[in-house]
């Protein structure tokens, strides 16, 4: 979220599935479950190169929770 232009993020071209993963510091496996659960509850919507946000406030409790 910190990096949201309003409502979306912009992947950089680099930044694959593989890429965040190794910066979070896991395997990109666990980064596609996550991204997928998140897209599935309708917190956000993810496209090729941009992952929209949907709900801000619920991934702002996710966040918390997982703090």
């Amino acid at each position: 979220m910190e990096q949201a232009e309003g409502k979306s993020v912009r992947r950089r071209r680099w930044a694959t599935q593989a890429e965040m993963a190794s910066r979070l510091g896991t395997v990109p496996d666990v980064v596609n479950r996550a991204l997928r659960k998140l897209a599935e509850g309708e917190m956000i919507h993810v496209e090729r190169h941009q992952i929209q946000i949907l709900d801000k406030e619920g991934l702002k409790a996710i966040a918390q929770v997982i703090e």
